[in-house]
């Protein structure tokens, strides 16, 4: 037989549970570094597109990227965020289509390319986020590169900014823009090249050899 209070009991819990659900996963973004007052802003459009070349400190899964950015009054391109494994190419292009493609890019080897429509941003500095789900994974001892692209117009009114831009550290930040413990983003100078470590394997082979 069952107990008309426990039913209503349950009823509320039940209730209280949808109304309160579970709280969203921070997760983990590419961030450039950022503090209150920075002077180094940057643009981002069809003029200015700004890049960061890194590695990660250990192996990491990130849910995207989280940017300090805003559109200007008139904006109306999307802008373009992506990530790949190597070092930046100068002729790094945007895919559109419209101003010269030179069809050299294969986004086929791109870890995430997320595009975030004018709709999204706004007029004011925010945490602007690129989400790409499922989460892409990093791993330690590789180089990767992250490009911020759009077709807008490099007029004011136009452009998009970032804070700070292309040259600025890169750290790791939930989507609210709060620094996260663990993993860090390490410039790709204290690695070796390929090179470097194809000459290095080599040599082995070759000191190896002579005491055989």
């Amino acid at each position: 037989m069952s107990c008309p209070s426990l039913g209503r009991a349950t009823l509320a819990l039940s209730t209280v549970v949808a109304f309160f659900p579970a709280a969203a996963h921070a997760g983990i973004f590419l961030s450039s570094g950022f503090s209150a007052g920075n002077a180094n802003v940057a643009k981002v459009d069809r003029e200015h597109t700004q890049h960061w070349t890194w590695s990660v400190s250990e192996d990491v899964s990130i849910d995207g990227g989280v940017f300090w950015m805003k559109r200007g009054s008139n904006s109306n391109a999307s802008v373009r965020f992506v990530v790949y494994e190597g070092a930046y190419a100068s002729d790094f292009d945007d895919d559109d289509g419209d101003d010269g493609d030179d069809g050299d890019d294969d986004t086929s080897n791109y870890l995430m390319d997320v595009s975030n429509a004018a709709s999204t941003f706004a007029t004011t500095y925010h945490w602007e986020a690129f989400l790409t789900t499922p989460a892409i994974q990093l791993l330690a001892g590789r180089v990767y590169t992250a490009v911020l692209s759009s077709n807008a117009s490099p007029s004011n009114s136009y452009t998009y900014r970032v804070n700070p831009g292309d040259g600025s550290p890169l750290e790791f930040r939930d989507q609210q823009g709060n620094s996260v413990s663990g993993p860090t983003v390490i410039p790709p100078t204290t690695l070796p090249g390929p090179g470097a470590i194809a000459l290095l394997a080599a040599a082995g082979v070759a000191a190896r050899r002579r005491r055989a």
